[in-house]
């Protein structure tokens, strides 16, 4: 018997033509990724009879659902390609390269249909009806370790044009240009507060988007949500810096400022920013053993009235359009 090995996975994305009913001819993209969890779940429920006994009685099966979590590296293609995912469309300027690519908040993001591909046994699983429900990009650490994006998928359940073990691939030949890179380090890096660079010596910063989703359930005979209804953005992040003798970062208490995390330099890069961020403390500084005291702040991005949106992400590199993403 052949066993599944994390090294042989291959993961394609792709966006579906109608909620739930993938593609005519799948577009799909390779994304490159350090860690995968996803998969399809029923609900269980319990009718309540009372029995005469103490004991339930027999479980009942609700409704599918589909969760998971995706951990990509980040690059000046993997970066659009999946903030456009829980983002409005991609709106490019430039009459030639370098292009400017600019993503916001939108009240309509796309679905999804996302295989997961195991080479070493020919054998896929393909969700349908799936969403983006959150995008974290975290900077920082004890090494020039890649940049990582982690995204939070949600689906419907789905299983149009097949689901679960299947022995040919949805997309035949999808777009790998993404598994190449390069990909972003801590050294692609820099971060300005308010327009400058912060005077404090600033370790890692998260920077977070969450877009929770309903599940619409309706009566038609179908254990699968006829949709997935977006709710509001949430935009939290969290800087961590050294605790040096001017008492920098704690003079950003109660302050709102333009954060901006860079990655790249020259004529190609990205940006996150959050346009209206009101940043707080979140730990003074913990002393213990020896070494550099940190401090940790901790944000939260708000509507900002110029952008009309609480976050943005521009990049600009070579690609001409995306309009077909």
């Amino acid at each position: 018997m052949a066993y599944r090995r994390s090294e042989n996975v291959q993961v394609v994305i792709g966006k579906e033509s109608s909620f739930g009913q993938g593609a005519t001819t799948p577009d799909g993209y390779q994304f490159p990724f350090a860690q995968l969890q996803l998969g399809r779940i029923q609900d269980t429920g319990q009718l309540g009879i009372i029995r005469g006994n103490p004991y339930e009685s027999k479980p009942v099966l609700g409704m599918y659902r589909v969760s998971g979590s995706l951990r990509a590296a980040t690059s000046l293609e993997t970066i659009p390609r999946l903030y456009r995912l829980i983002g409005g469309a991609i709106t490019t300027t430039g009459a030639a390269a370098p292009y400017t690519h600019t993503i916001k908040g939108s009240t309509s993001t796309p679905s999804i249909w996302v295989e997961r591909w195991h080479s070493d046994v020919s054998k896929g699983d393909r969700f349908f009806g799936v969403v983006l429900t959150g995008l974290r990009i975290a900077v920082g650490g004890r090494d020039a370790a890649p940049v990582i994006l982690e995204a939070s998928l949600l689906g419907s359940g789905h299983p149009e044009t097949g689901g679960e073990n299947q022995g040919t691939r949805y997309d035949t030949t999808p777009d790998t240009s993404m598994m190449t890179g390069p990909f972003y380090t801590l050294a692609d890096a820099t971060l300005t507060i308010g327009g400058s660079a912060p005077a404090a010596d600033i370790t890692s910063i998260e920077i977070g988007i969450s877009l929770a989703h309903q599940p619409v359930d309706v009566i038609d005979g179908k254990l699968v949500s006829k949709a997935l209804a977006p709710q509001w953005y949430e935009v939290t992040g969290r800087l961590e810096g050294l605790w040096d003798d001017a008492d920098n970062l704690r003079a950003l208490h109660n302050t709102t400022s333009n954060i901006t995390l860079k990655l790249g330099s020259g004529t190609t890069f990205a940006q996150i920013i959050v346009p209206s961020a009101f940043i707080t403390v979140r730990d003074v500084g913990t002393a213990e053993g020896s070494g550099p005291i940190k401090q940790q702040l901790e944000f939260r991005g708000y509507y900002d009235s110029t952008e009309q949106s609480s976050w943005k992400v521009v990049v600009t590199n070579n690609t001409t359009s995306y309009s077909t993403w």
